[in-house]
């Protein structure tokens, strides 16, 4: 909304960082580091409050390169007990713009892992699955030990390399009429992986 700084109207316009993200996607599709996805407009009701002059209303999977959910897998309770041996984060990992990698399972022994699933530092986390009150969390994975692993229940997402903020998306995943939209979108019911 513009009201945590002031605003700097020599500020370049959010039109112009529009341009180099469709630009990085365009560049990323050419080189086959994206899969194509149609950029989504934003409805007129959907625009709910005004914005100060340069910003710009944008879909926040315009914004992303990388999206992928974990792997479904039944694991012994306990945590991995170091960095050495693997394990699979749990949804109690992921708190509002907190990550708490010791909330873990160890992989069982006789599963081998699946590092295109490993957590990286710069990953963006949101649980999916579990008690409506687990689910639509967020937070942005600042550290993290080696060898931990997204569940299923767990969708981790990359913005688009272009000078944005992964702490300023998590912030607002977490906060005002972000946080407003993804509560009033939860079902009732429990959700399952």
């Amino acid at each position: 909304m513009g009201k945590l700084v002031p605003q700097n109207p020599n500020d370049e316009p959010a039109s112009e960082l529009l341009k180099y993200i469709a630009a990085e996607k365009c560049n990323r599709l050419k080189t086959r580091k994206l899969k194509k996805k149609r950029l989504l407009e934003i409805k007129s009701e959907e625009k709910t409050f005004g914005l100060p002059n340069g910003w710009e209303w944008c879909k926040s999977n315009n914004l992303i390169t990388l999206m992928d959910a974990g792997w479904i897998l039944a694991c012994p309770p306990e945590p991995s007990p170091s960095d050495n041996i693997w394990g699979i984060l749990k949804t109690t990992a992921v708190q509002a713009r907190k990550y708490r990698q010791h909330e873990n399972k160890v992989l069982s022994s006789n599963k081998e892992p699946k590092p295109q699933f490993e957590v990286r530092t710069g990953d963006i986390l949101i649980t999916h699955a579990g008690p409506k009150n687990r689910v639509g969390i967020s937070c942005l994975v600042q550290t993290t030990r080696p060898k931990l692993m997204i569940s299923d229940k767990i969708i981790r997402f990359h913005l688009v390399e272009v000078g944005m903020y992964e702490s300023y998306v998590s912030l607002y995943l977490n906060s005002g009429a972000t946080a407003k939209y993804l509560e009033a979108e939860k079902p009732d019911e429990y959700i399952s992986g």
